[in-house]
């Protein structure tokens, strides 16, 4: 007995202290209640800033604006149309285009079209050249080039431009044909291929007056090869280049005609 009170007795102090009742194999036998455990605040993870979301970044085009770069030709093209009012000529106007298209003129009275454009790269170098053509249903006009820009140091720079008489036409293997006549004597018939800025002729034929007729393999009628033949193989070898002239590009009408 005098053994089994002072075990009774430690007990006793044991829950008096709040301590945990323990079973015989040492394992406390109750919690306390969480509410009373108190957690230095330094081991609390501090919460992590916010991140701002990011502002949402302008889509930006890496395509140039290139009807923008051509604008001083179609502005160029509504001057042209302004200086013929009611059969007169404003002369001065005329004379002041920054681009002399006087030729095309001839070309729109008579086709009774009215002026397209398409952008084609037609060089592959990245800078699409601007073709203006003929919108309309006429099989000889619509197959003429009127005008051919490009850009050089990001300004429109003319190529060519046709007339009725000396017109360059859309060939079936690439390039223009060209067809002028500077009498009834004198006809030149080239194939030729654009590069950077200039026309290159790469073959053809022509009539040169009392000198006859030509045959070029090579180059142009200056600086190619040429070759005497007669009459009758002059316009046969023409027919057949004729033969290969093809349609031009989709062409959207110029605005110039809005209103």
């Amino acid at each position: 007995m005098k053994r089994i009170l002072p075990l009774i007795l430690s007990i006793v102090l044991l829950s008096a202290c709040g301590h945990p009742a323990v079973s015989s194999s040492g394992i406390p036998t109750a919690l306390p209640d969480t509410a009373e455990i108190s957690v230095p605040s330094s081991s609390v993870p501090a919460e992590a800033p916010s991140t701002p979301s990011p502002e949402p970044v302008p889509e930006v085009s890496a395509e140039p604006d290139w009807l923008a770069a051509y604008q001083p030709v179609f502005d160029c093209y509504a001057s042209l149309l302004d200086c013929y009012q009611d059969g007169d000529v404003d002369l001065e106007q005329l004379n002041g285009l920054t681009y002399d298209l006087s030729p095309n003129y001839d070309l729109i009275l008579y086709s009774k079209a009215r002026l397209g454009y398409s952008l084609d790269d037609l060089d592959g170098n990245g800078i699409p050249e601007l073709i203006v053509g003929l919108m309309t249903d006429d099989l000889f006009y619509s197959n003429i080039a009127a005008s051919l820009f490009t850009l050089i140091d990001e300004e429109p720079s003319l190529v060519f431009v046709s007339m009725a008489r000396s017109r360059y036409e859309y060939f079936s293997e690439g390039g223009f044909l060209y067809e002028g006549s500077g009498g009834a004597a004198y006809y030149d018939v080239f194939v030729n291929r654009y590069s950077e800025g200039k026309l290159y002729p790469e073959y053809g034929a022509f009539h040169e007056g009392d000198k006859g007729f030509f045959l070029v393999t090579a180059g142009g009628k200056e600086t190619g090869i040429s070759t005497a033949i007669e009459e009758g193989q002059f316009y046969e070898y023409t027919d057949r280049l004729n033969w290969l002239i093809g349609s031009g590009p989709v062409l959207t009408m110029m605005d110039i005609y809005a209103g």
